[in-house]
């Protein structure tokens, strides 16, 4: 409850750009997680190995941040 309370001395338009930012940080986790979910698939697809997929998810990772 302690966060909700910070929460409610934002202002209208401090909420909406707060609600916004997290709802963004959470469709961007979810798309790396449903691609954590495809590696079999996106390695069959691509006739290599999961690890070899795993590789390459990592390095894009890394290089991104």
């Amino acid at each position: 409850m302690f966060m909700l309370s910070h929460f409610s001395q934002l202002t209208r338009p401090q909420r909406h750009t707060f609600v916004a930012t997290f709802l963004g940080w959470t469709l961007d986790s979810l798309d790396f997680f449903l691609l954590i979910f495809c590696v079999k698939a996106i390695a069959v697809d691509f006739h290599t190995q999961p690890s070899a997929v795993m590789g390459a998810v990592f390095l894009t990772r890394l290089s991104g941040r």
